[in-house]
């Protein structure tokens, strides 16, 4: 077992993640423990659903035990605390799915502490939306980190908006403080399997995991000539998209953000409206938020090796 001491930090960080959902999740805990900067409080694990594959029944579930288990093969299994999110997207834009992670945000948020607080979202809205239905003061206390949404200034199918584009558009009216990183950012953060063999499966237990992880995801997506984000398409855009070589560790933009000072580009804009096919609807009628055009994928993925090195050795 490893001691977790990060009393020093300057940031304060829990994460809302889909953790079971594919493989890039994992990678992203795994880097949000090891950054000496940033204290993680807890973990909420959040629902999902994919239209080829996993459904949503038991999805938080399934997210929550996955958390677990990393904590446990990084030798933290009593570091941080976990705690379920809502099994379901919102019903109705006034009514919260009351969890246990979302009393948790809440309890985070209102708690006195000099240093800032990031609630960072890898997937769906639900217990960010919800939280501030219960507690809309929580709004000027914390920051909401979101990867989703699609491209600027149009809007796209994205898969973690789609999971509850009522609650983001609960997120995006409500006044919380909200950077989001949309996919035409997140998307550039890439690796190849060649360099995830060479440079994570050998460190220890974890290593091992998180590359065979990626490994069952990567051949499980490539055989499967019905697979899409949304809509069946064929299987040479299948492999347009996701080609053997490489992959996307979209949720690793997270950490980027508190490594690099959050001087990452972004503009301000008003937050958009969101439509039921997750287009933006540009009414101006709800307050700016940050949107972020860039990532720096090089510093996000060395530091990653970096600390899986240091860690867990390279055997």
């Amino acid at each position: 077992m490893r001691e977790y001491n990060r009393k020093n930090a300057k940031i304060r960080f829990i994460s809302d993640t889909d953790a079971m959902n594919e493989a890039d999740d994992q990678y992203s805990i795994v880097q949000q423990m090891l950054t000496e900067e940033i204290e993680v409080m807890g973990y909420v694990a959040a629902h999902f659903e994919r239209k080829h594959g996993e459904g949503r029944e038991r999805s938080m579930q399934k997210s929550y035990d996955e958390l677990k288990h990393l904590l446990e093969l990084m030798e933290y299994p009593e570091a941080v605390s976990v705690y379920k999110g809502a099994p379901r997207p919102l019903l109705s834009p006034d009514e919260p799915v009351v969890s246990e992670g979302a009393r948790f945000i809440i309890r985070e948020a209102m708690r006195e502490d000099s240093r800032p607080l990031y609630v960072v979202f890898q997937g769906t809205l639900t217990d960010l939306a919800s939280a501030w239905l219960m507690e809309p003061g929580i709004a000027d206390r914390m920051t909401a980190v979101w990867i989703g949404g699609g491209e600027y200034p149009v809007g796209e199918w994205e898969f973690n908006l789609s999971q509850d584009i009522m609650a983001a558009n609960v997120v995006f009216s409500s006044d919380l403080n909200l950077w989001q990183i949309p996919i035409s950012s997140y998307r550039f953060v890439r690796t190849s399997m060649t360099e995830l063999q060479a440079r994570v499966a050998g460190c220890g237990a974890i290593g091992a995991y998180l590359f065979k992880q990626m490994l069952s995801c990567h051949m499980a997506r490539a055989m499967d000539t019905t697979f899409s984000e949304g809509t069946p398409e064929s299987f040479i855009y299948l492999f347009d998209n996701y080609p053997m070589e490489s992959w996307c560790l979209g949720d690793q933009p997270l950490v980027s953000l508190m490594l690099n000072e959050h001087e990452e580009e972004y503009e301000v804009v008003p937050a958009p409206e969101i439509s039921r096919d997750m287009f933006y609807i540009h009414s101006g009628k709800n307050r700016p938020i940050r949107v972020y055009q860039h990532i720096d994928g090089y510093l996000t993925m060395e530091d990653l090796f970096a600390k899986l090195a240091l860690n867990y050795g390279k055997s």
